[in-house]
């Protein structure tokens, strides 16, 4: 099934054994990450040093150096939208193709306005197919600095995806004073995992960075008792 793995049935645990260089985790337990990135007009400005956009580059490159460090063996996507979505690249195993995947994030520009309908249906069907391993776990990390500007609804959205199993993080950045950030929004399309609501509003490039690298880390419950 592309499901992957009931969220209450599994643990996931680092052995620190190495192999090619990087951390091998449990063998049971994959995932499989779509980075789903607003690439808006506003990405453009300067509030973040030196704009939006090249810090959001720099942080999703520290992601994927710090993931494949962590498991070399998961799988990533990049996925960006504004007003129309594009899937820069489908899931890639890091092991082989992490190169591939950095050059894809170095070539990413500002566009039109900002469809996160699109970036959802987009990113859920990439995660809809069938996995490899028979335990996935599969994630979708949404960044955005607006609010969704095209037709349909993101909330009803993602509450389709999250009823697939699928685990969504939202990462809001720009300035919340000025009401472009519909955080209200992105709140209700961010899943509670273990508790927590899986939403964060930063607000420089240097934060965004360090949550983008905490981010990398696997998703941890402990078994059921």
């Amino acid at each position: 099934s592309g499901k992957g793995i009931s969220m209450h049935k599994f643990i996931a645990s680092l052995s620190g054994q190495q192999e090619s260089g990087c951390l091998i985790s449990d063998r049971t337990y994959r995932e499989r990450v779509v980075l789903t990135l607003d690439v808006s007009g506003s990405m453009g400005q300067k509030d973040f040093r030196p704009t939006r956009i090249q810090a959001m580059k720099n942080s999703v490159i520290q992601y994927l150096q710090h993931k494949r460090e962590i498991d070399c063996y998961d799988e990533v996507a990049i996925v960006t939208f504004s007003g129309f979505t594009t899937i820069v690249s489908p899931l890639l195993l890091l092991k082989c193709c992490f190169e591939q995947l950095i050059t894809k994030v170095h070539l990413l520009k500002p566009e039109s306005s900002t469809n996160i309908v699109s970036g959802l249906i987009h990113a859920g069907e990439l995660l809809n197919i069938p996995a490899s391993e028979l335990s996935t776990l599969n994630r979708i990390i949404l960044l955005s600095d607006g609010g969704h500007t095209e037709s349909g609804d993101p909330v009803k959205t993602a509450e389709y995806l999250k009823s697939q199993g699928m685990i969504i993080e939202c990462v809001g950045i720009g300035a919340k004073r000025s009401g472009d950030l519909h955080e209200a929004v992105l709140k209700r399309i961010a899943s509670f995992w273990d508790g927590k609501l899986l939403y964060r509003w930063i607000g420089d490039s240097q934060d965004l960075e360090k949550h983008f690298i905490e981010l990398s880390n696997k998703l941890v419950i402990l078994k059921e008792r």
